[in-house]
């Protein structure tokens, strides 16, 4: 079409049956071209534009993105995705990647094991914040959230070498670090099972008697909070969220 932005609009619409077609066979990486960017002569800084747009939106759905072709293409994309993040968090590139190795699957229960301090094996019920020290996988594989006394992080250190203890920061104070400490594999944002673990931590029922409540409640409390619908959570949703409604 003459009209750019009819253009823009036809290109978002192929490129997100492409996307969402990937994300509907249950595929965790995608591969993509700079369509059109050749011998059709599409400029390839919109597209890749457009394209950043729309990954972004599945940001939660795939463990890696792979772009071919043109480097102006790849850049916007990237630029894009970048962009379309209040945290300006800068998408993971592939030596990234490889020093993470695989993520580890989603443990869909990893909410319910919260409550009770690895370490010493006490409940954290009635633990405050400032008290809670978070255990975080070094390698960036892990989506579980690990809670443990404050007492308990020396012990901590010597019982898990692999992952690293540190104080759940004070959201009021530092939300930065907070998103940090949340965002247990390493991508930027806080995704809905790693978000699902500190509710968990929050609530005040009894998660092994009534983890069907608690499931019904999380769910209408992140459908508020993922206001962009992206499966994630960013830095002003956590901070808006948690203020009002944790």
């Amino acid at each position: 079409p003459s009209d750019q932005k009819l253009y823009e609009e036809g290109v978002r619409k192929k490129f997100t049956a492409m996307v969402h077609a990937a994300a509907l066979s249950g595929a965790d990486a995608i591969i993509i071209p700079d369509v059109g960017c050749g011998v059709f002569k599409n400029d390839p800084k919109a597209c890749g534009k457009i394209v950043g747009e729309v990954l972004f939106n599945y940001s939660t759905r795939f463990r890696r993105a792979v772009f071919t072709g043109n480097q102006d293409f790849f850049d916007a994309a990237q630029k894009a995705v970048t962009d379309a993040s209040v945290t300006g968090v800068i998408p993971a590139t592939s030596t990234d990647l490889a020093k993470r190795s695989t993520v580890e699957p989603l443990n869909q229960q990893a909410h319910l094991l919260v409550g009770k301090c690895p370490v010493c094996n006490k409940g954290l019920l009635g633990s405050d914040f400032c008290n809670l020290a978070i255990l975080l996988d070094k390698t960036h594989k892990s989506h579980e959230a690990q809670f443990i006394h404050d007492t308990c992080i020396k012990a901590g250190r010597k019982r898990f070498p692999k992952k690293e203890p540190i104080m759940l920061p004070d959201i009021t104070k530092n939300a930065t670090s907070f998103l940090k400490a949340l965002d247990l594999n390493g991508n930027g944002f806080v995704e809905q099972q790693e978000l699902k673990c500190i509710c968990a931590l929050l609530w005040e029922g009894d998660l092994e008697k009534e983890s069907a409540r608690f499931g019904e409640d999380f769910e209408r409390r992140f459908q508020s909070w993922d206001a962009d619908k992206s499966g994630n959570v960013d830095m002003d949703q956590i901070t808006g969220s948690f203020g009002q409604d944790a």
